[in-house]
């Protein structure tokens, strides 16, 4: 059975779009092509494009996914590789959670000065012009 990148996009939920990007991007290894030029999918890059959409979804970046890729493809299992990639990762996904926990807390305080102070300007609108942060 051939396998379309429509077949594909519904199997994955990735667009076609994107699935060309991440075969630009070197993640899809070489896609075989019809004489007609059409790409042709096997179970193995549907599988990829599953690790792919998995890893994505925890926040990896690219380049840190071609990492585990190469190392899930070529059966090397570097547990300490990619544990320090996991671990690296966990750490600036924390450091992200603190900032953002920072911006719902600056936030929430303009909203609530919003409620309170019916009758002056707007302290969220006031907030992005005095601020120097």
């Amino acid at each position: 059975m051939m396998i379309t990148i429509n077949h594909v996009s519904k199997i994955t939920g990735f667009s076609a779009k994107m699935i060309r990007h991440y075969e630009k991007l070197g993640l899809l290894g070489k896609i075989t092509r019809t004489s007609t030029n059409y790409r042709i999918y096997k179970k193995s890059d549907i599988d990829i494009l599953h690790f792919i959409k998995r890893t994505k979804n925890l926040g990896f970046a690219t380049e840190d996914i071609k990492i585990l890729l190469n190392v899930w493809q070529n059966k090397k299992t570097n547990r300490l590789e990619v544990r320090h990639i996991a671990l690296k990762h966990l750490d600036d996904l924390k450091v992200r959670i603190h900032d953002l926990q920072l911006m719902v807390n600056v936030l929430q305080e303009l909203i609530t000065q919003c409620e309170k102070n019916k009758h002056t300007d707007c302290p969220i609108l006031a907030s992005f012009i005095h601020s120097h942060s």
